[in-house]
């Protein structure tokens, strides 16, 4: 039996076991570093292109090949596209497009899942292995391809993970579209377009045998979903200048849409034979969706614009849609829009040295939106037999068969002001958005026999400005230096939610913090919970143990939504070069980390490095049971001076894994420098003997730096990280994949 050199916890924990030095388990032969890959991304594009004055043609065949920098993962995409028009001899315009797109991403399971259950994240507990373990040193696998690690019970090697437990997504994409325009005068002319975007997802998640999670048996999910959506547009333009004076543009139109959406998805539990990876290599099948979901919207609209000497602009709109979501009585909803511009600087001939060109505009709108597919009424759902019968339920979510459209009405207020000949520009604009009738699930007490119910839940406000300041400090025939700042501001409020309710939360992740909605309170503001405090805000701690004591209820501990937001943008040319910096910064806001609560509580970071120190909490003595400060005979609080060691400090209850929600929150301020490219341009005249038309090259580097004063100095984490994406929730880090630096360069060449 040959073996490997012990592992060095193990050796130094347990020297009994090992009398010889080795372990007692067969080594297969594997190398962990044939797993390392360095993140790459390789695209290239081909464009044909050419056309007359009685048609054109466009074709576009591209390919991305991209390698992770996490071990065994990639993404590659193909994809396909041609258009083309035509114009016939009855002067009848004839236009169609398709386009296919196919994509395989592969990578191993992410989140934040180290227990028991569901204990498959590579990184949930990579992140937190000690950084003196040397991982790559050792096989990640038996000879049965069993994971080998420091502590099967804890954890599985990452590697392992990399290789075994993976997901893989295949994607794909077809739009197709045709359309036709034809011109029964100079000024009338009609357009109409039929076009279809199918869309196909199918995901296959492996657990396999050997992994912590489902007590080592392994799991195979299937999951195919498909989404396909057409829709018909027919239009009628009228637009016609009368004298040099006015000008009418009048559209009306009539737009059908229909969407239908479909998911199968079936789980495997214990995997048969290694190395087989499909359901029928499992021991049991189960069902865990089977869903569709149509819906379809009718509607008809105008918009009449109305000119004046070109310097003076009035919009009026308005569309009525027919939704098969809502109720017979409320399906049918309106909503206008009036806009106007005056170009004052035309108006007044105001142009001169100073100003050249002036604008003011005015903006009011109101949009409708319908609800989900099948929110109205409650109906029966097939569940698994109980006792060898047929069994169904009532889904856990009440519908509501009142439901009203979601309505959105937004006033802006902006200008745009240019000066000394367009070297200073100016354009800014305020708004105040109101959304109300929101349709969203509110919290029931379980005892109704149900979770949820739909309903039009309150009124929610959106207050902000935006400004773009541009100026051009040189432009002169070789040199070119254009900057821009631009500034956001915005300010999210529930002004209200529907009688007798107090706060809802706006997804229900965990028991003990969630993003919530509350009158008075900000979008989406991160409940959770807290430790007990005295009426003057205090730490009450346990004298018992010199750790902090919850209290019982949950606050408000944080709000994701920024300050301010501030873009700063340079681009400098000169002849054929250019230089492109990109720079932004975020201030304020608050977020919640798991990643950064780990690094703490398991002592992986130099934040952590004075092990040896004995730290006494300010605060005062509390009662455990009551969450009450403890007095002393004179009636007085008693200040705690129990010390504690580092490690109680960060993993018992007090400021880290174990303790409460509030000390994962962390100050969202973050500068970014987000990109840096240099390009250049090849001269006419070094490509009049190629077949190119035009040529250049440029080198780029994203996200190259940032700097985020409001975390721990040596977490290194960028709280731009979230791990849901561009979602309505935001400000949450459940140990999702680091940001990233990125590299590149590219040729564009002209035929």
């Amino acid at each position: 039996m040959k073996t490997i050199p012990a592992w060095p916890d193990y050796y130094s924990a347990y020297p009994e076991l090992f009398p010889d030095g080795t372990v007692p388990y067969v080594a297969k032969p594997n190398n962990v570093k044939d797993l390392f890959q360095t993140g790459l991304v390789r695209e290239n594009s081909v464009n044909i292109n050419g056309g007359t004055e009685k048609g054109a043609f466009n074709a576009t065949l591209s390919n991305l090949d991209q390698t992770g920098y996490v071990p065994n993962s990639s993404y590659i995409r193909n994809s396909i596209s041609m258009g083309g028009s035509t114009k016939l001899s009855n002067d009848l315009i004839i236009r169609g497009s398709m386009s296919l797109v196919n994509s395989t991403q592969k990578g191993t399971l992410f989140g934040e899942n180290q227990n028991s259950a569901g204990a498959s994240s590579a990184f949930a507990r990579s992140l937190f292995l000690a950084r003196n373990w040397d991982l790559a040193a050792y096989p990640y696998e038996d000879a049965n391809g069993n994971p080998v690690s420091t502590y099967n019970s804890q954890y599985d090697n990452p590697f392992w993970m990399y290789k075994h437990n993976t997901s893989t997504t295949d994607e794909k994409r077809i739009i197709a579209s045709f359309g036709a325009e034809y011109a029964f005068t100079p000024w009338l002319k009609a357009n109409y377009t039929l076009g279809t975007n199918n869309y196909s997802l199918g995901r296959q998640e492996i657990v396999d045998i050997g992994s912590r999670d489902f007590n080592g048996k392994g799991k195979i999910t299937e999951d195919d979903y498909a989404n396909q959506m057409t829709e018909s547009t027919l239009l009628l333009t009228f637009e016609k200048n009368f004298s040099e004076v006015y000008s009418l543009k009048a559209i009306i139109g009539n737009d059908f849409n229909e969407k239908t959406v479909t998911r199968k998805a079936f789980e495997g539990d214990n995997i048969i034979a290694q190395g087989v990876y499909n359901l029928t290599n499992t021991q049991t099948i189960l069902p865990l969706a089977d869903a569709f979901y149509r819906n379809r919207i009718m509607g008809v609209f105008a918009d009449v614009t109305l000119g004046y000497k070109s310097w003076a602009y009035l919009t009026l709109s308005g569309r009525n849609d027919w939704s098969s979501t809502l109720p017979v009585k409320s399906r049918s909803y309106f909503y206008p829009a009036v806009s106007g511009s005056i170009v004052f600087s035309d108006a007044l001939k105001m142009q001169g040295s100073a100003l050249s060109f002036g604008k003011i505009r005015v903006n009011w709108a109101k949009v409708g939106r319908d609800a989900d597919p099948y929110s109205l009424y409650d109906t029966y759902a097939v569940r698994d037999p109980v006792l060898g019968q047929p069994a169904a339920s009532i889904n856990y979510t009440k519908n509501n068969a009142n439901l009203q459209p979601e309505f959105t009405q937004e006033l802006e207020l902006g200008t745009q002001l240019n000066f000394f000949k367009n070297r200073i520009g100016i354009d800014f604009a305020w708004y105040n958005k109101i959304s109300t009738n929101q349709i969203m699930p509110i919290t029931l007490p379980n005892s109704s026999g149900y979770w949820s119910a739909y309903t039009n839940a309150g009124e929610l406000k959106n207050t902000g400005v935006e400004m773009d300041l541009m100026l051009k400090p040189v432009a002169t025939k070789d040199w070119d230096w254009e900057l821009h700042g631009i500034f956001t501001k915005n300010r999210s409020t529930v002004v209200s939610l529907t009688e007798g309710v107090d706060r809802i939360p706006l997804n229900a992740m965990f028991n003990d913090i969630a993003p919530y909605l509350e009158p008075g309170q900000p979008y989406g503001y991160i409940r959770g919970t807290v430790n007990a405090r005295d009426a003057q805000g205090n730490l009450l701690v346990d004298p018992s143990t010199g750790l902090l004591i919850p209290a019982t209820d949950m606050q408000r501990i944080g709000d994701p939504n920024p300050d301010f937001k501030l873009g700063l943008s340079s681009m400098l040319k000169y002849k054929s070069f250019s230089l492109s910096i990109l720079f932004d910064y975020t201030k304020g806001g608050q977020f919640y980390s798991e990643t950064i609560n780990s690094l703490l509580g398991r002592g992986v970071t130099k934040d952590t490095e004075d092990r040896e120190h004995a730290w006494v909490i300010p605060g005062y003595y509390g009662d455990p049971n009551t969450g009450q400060p403890i007095l002393d005979a004179q009636g007085h609080e008693i200040p705690n001076t129990v010390a504690v060691p580092t490690q109680d400090l960060y993993f018992g209850n007090s400021f880290a894994i174990n303790g409460t929600r509030e000390w994962g929150i962390f100050d969202a301020t973050v500068y970014h420098l987000r990109e840096i490219s240099i390009g250049y341009y090849v001269p006419a005249k070094y490509l009049a003997k190629t077949p190119f038309g035009a040529a250049s090259l440029t080198l780029s580097g994203r996200n190259l730096w940032f700097f985020a004063p409001g975390v721990p100095k040596y977490c290194n984490f960028d709280p731009e990280v979230n791990s849901y994406g561009s979602t309505t929730v935001q400000g949450f880090d459940y140990s999702a994949a680091p940001s990233t630096r990125r590299y590149g360069f590219t040729v564009n060449l002209t035929f």
